[in-house]
Order: structure tokens, then sequence, then C-alpha cells
């Protein structure tokens, strides 16, 4: 009985060393890295959204301290009003006279004012002299004549948009009324992004967010950028917007 039991447990044994020898073996999952290729691409396509942003934020910088405009010049030029022995009396620009007008003229004829210098300015000559100009106030000038502040709040992509603005007559332009005036002026400002850069953004990085990034969307930049411009579509989509101009930038000015 005692052999038996013993050749009985052996082949218990023998059967569970079989069972345990096929067992499947495990192995340790290694990571992959991706293709050079595509690392190369991410890469290049990064450094090109970074240097559109980049020169987005160059052209914003530069134009948020634009050259002085004709509005600028005709505060900050030099004092034109000064005393000058040399110079004759109706030499003098319109603003540093005293002038009456004929206000019963026909509008756009020519007609004459009667100007003076004033007694604090000396000057040469008769300082009591007449002066031609057209009938016309000053607010009814060409837009040459006169320079108007400008505003960079309104939303320059809607049509017909204008804003109120302060209009000041050139020094040597002389005209019937106040000199100083306020009109409606369209608002057609722009920050100095280019239509043709935006356009050139989109075609060649468009689909890693270039172009946005250009326009200043930088949340949609990196939207873009992750997606890889919605697996083209996106991409695609965006170039027709800019290619038709209804995207435009994202401060709401126009294009250059």
């Amino acid at each position: 009985m005692s052999s038996r039991r013993s050749r009985s447990m052996f082949s218990d044994l023998q059967r569970q060393s079989v069972s345990f020898t096929n067992l499947p073996t495990t192995t340790t999952a290694r990571f992959r890295p991706p293709p050079r290729p595509m690392l190369a691409a991410l890469l290049f396509a990064v450094l090109a959204s970074v240097i559109a942003w980049q020169a987005s934020t160059a052209e914003a910088a530069s134009s948020s301290s634009p050259s002085p405009s004709r509005y600028d010049l005709t505060f900050q030029r030099y004092q034109i009003c000064v005393n000058s022995s040399s110079r004759a009396c109706s030499d003098y620009e319109a603003v540093c006279l005293n002038c009456t007008f004929n206000e019963s003229c026909s509008y756009g004829l020519a007609t004459t004012a009667n100007c003076s210098v004033p007694e604090t300015i000396h000057c040469a000559g008769d300082r009591i002299f007449s002066r031609n100009l057209t009938c016309q106030y000053c607010y009814q000038s060409p837009e040459a004549d006169y320079a108007c502040s400008e505003n960079t709040d309104c939303d320059a992509q809607i049509v017909d948009a204008t804003y109120e603005a302060v209009c000041t007559m050139m020094d040597d332009v002389l005209c019937i009324g106040n000199r100083r005036f306020k009109k409606n002026v369209p608002c057609e400002w722009t920050a100095g992004i280019r239509w043709s850069t935006a356009l050139l953004l989109s075609i060649t990085v468009g689909g890693f967010g270039g172009d946005l990034f250009y326009l200043g969307y930088t949340g949609w930049g990196l939207c873009k950028l992750f997606t890889f411009g919605g697996l083209g579509v996106w991409t695609i989509v965006d170039v027709i917007l800019i290619a038709t101009g209804y995207l435009g930038p994202a401060d709401n000015s126009l294009y250059l």
C-alpha cells in the first residue's frame, strides 16, 4: 500500500511539473521611438511656428510705435509763428493769421479774405493784406488739407465702419470756420500684417499653425499644431479663408 501511494504521489508531481512548464512566458514591452524623419518633420514644424510667432510679435511691436502721421506732425512740428523782421507779413502760414471771410460767397468758387498778422509777431511789410482761398468751410476741405486722429479700437474688417476723429487743418491751408473739427472717418487701420506672408505661411507650414501664429491666433495655432492641421482638413480650409481675405488679423486690422 505504501509503495502504491508513493507512486501515485510521484505521478502527481510529474503532472504538476509538466503543467508549470507549459505556462506562457511573459516578455517586457520595449518603447520604440518614432522614425527619425517624423521627428525631424515635427521639429521643423515647431521651429517654423515659433519663427512665425516671433515675426508677428515683431511686426506688432513695430506697428505699436508707427512713424508720425500728418496729425502728429501738426502738433509736434516746430513753432512757425515766430518773430522775424526779415520775413514778409503776407508769407506767414494761415494758422498764424487773423482773417475775416465773406461767408456769403459761392461754395467751391474762389474768394478773398482780409487777413492780418497779430501784434505779437514782428514782420516786414504791410500787416494787413488779402489772401485768396476757395469758398468752403474747413470740414469741407479735401482730405489732403487736414489730418485726423487715429483709432485702433475700431473693427477695420467691418465694411464701411467709421469712427469719430478730431481733425486739424494743415498750417498753410486757409479755410472758413473752425480749423479743428470732428468728423466720421473710415476705420481703415493696419498693424503691419501682410496678406502675402499669411498666405505663404498657410501653404507651407499651415498644417502646424504657422499662419495662425502670424495672424495673432495663438490658442488656435497651438490646437492646429498638436492636431497636425486637423489631419489636413483644417489646413486646406485656412488656406482658402486667407486667400479670399475672409480670415484676417486677430486684432481686427487690415492686411497690408
